[in-house]
């Protein structure tokens, strides 16, 4: 994973087309998370006109499993909103 954030991510940039998405947008990212790590997340909300981001501090890729209860309030929040 580190070879390929390091070296091949930038070749296969999508940042410029993310302005194209308009719909509301959650991010949601664990703070452990080994695959995507705070800063790509906050570059990702960067580039997208209608998004927010929720971090999960007790959490690394899989909120869903790792923090259930937090994550089910987040998406239903964002939902209703």
């Amino acid at each position: 994973m580190n070879t390929f954030n390091d070296k091949e991510a930038a070749a296969i940039d999508l940042r410029p087309h993310l302005k194209k998405i308009t719909v509301p947008t959650l991010v949601i990212l664990g703070r452990h998370d080994f695959i995507t790590n705070v800063a790509m997340a906050k570059e990702m909300v960067k580039h997208l006109p209608n998004a927010r981001l929720e971090i999960f501090e007790d959490s690394g890729h899989f909120a869903l499993v790792e923090e259930p209860e937090k994550f089910y309030r987040a998406v239903k929040g964002f939902v209703e909103s």
